[in-house]
């Protein structure tokens, strides 16, 4: 079983739309060597000029999860398969977020009890795979976070068991040879219809993305 370590992002996903096809006029990049000859140390992550399209994939990008309950019993969780584009404008110092499109396969979900919970996870009381395969995230507004570098705000469209609601969370985007962009937020359960034992499980779920490596770690 695959494992993020340090991941912690949230259950009713993430992020994103069907992969798009993406603008013709700025650099798309995906699994091999960066532009310039580099080779990427993580795959589909650089930055050329004034602008950039990064293809997210399960190699680059991490999207888990915490679920809880009011005894404190924790599960950890997420995803073996994401794909989707994230652009970037401005300089490779400066980089900022413009827009964000995430395709997650919901019958990828894993968790760290093997595989009787992510079982359950699938069934009907849960994610309901079989009914609702994709979870998908398009963003609709980006915008910075005044004085604080590197955050922007995103807000966009979640669509979670066929149900599409507007979220908005915080994403920071870390400058170097490659971006490092990651985030942490909380999405409601129920909101997305999902309703199993109300009582005994947080209605809350916290989420964490990751795209590409720290340079920090």
């Amino acid at each position: 079983m695959k494992r993020f370590p340090g991941l912690s992002l949230v259950l009713p996903p993430l992020v994103g739309v069907l992969l798009l096809a993406g603008c013709e006029d700025k650099p798309k990049f995906s699994a091999g060597v960066a532009p310039g000859g580099d080779s990427a140390e993580l795959a589909g992550v650089a930055m050329v000029g004034s602008g950039a399209e990064i293809v997210l994939n399960s190699e680059n990008t991490h999207i888990t999860f915490v679920g809880s309950k009011p005894a404190g019993d924790k599960h950890n969780g997420g995803f073996k398969k994401v794909d989707g584009i994230l652009k970037l404008d401005g300089q490779r110092e400066k980089p900022q977020i413009s827009d964000v499109s995430v395709n997650i396969d919901a019958d990828s979900i894993f968790t760290d009890v093997g595989d009787r919970l992510t079982t359950h996870l699938k069934s009907k009381d849960f994610f309901s795979v079989k009914d609702n395969p994709r979870i998908t995230f398009q963003s609709t507004t980006t915008a910075t976070v005044p004085g604080q570098r590197g955050k922007v705000n995103v807000t966009g469209d979640l669509t979670l068991l066929g149900v599409t609601k507007p979220v908005s969370f915080v994403l920071t985007v870390e400058s170097g040879k490659f971006p490092y962009i990651s985030g942490e937020f909380e999405i409601s359960r129920k909101e997305f219809g999902m309703n199993f034992k109300p009582g005994d499980i947080n209605d809350k779920v916290s989420v964490k993305v990751e795209v590409g490596k720290s340079e920090k770690k």
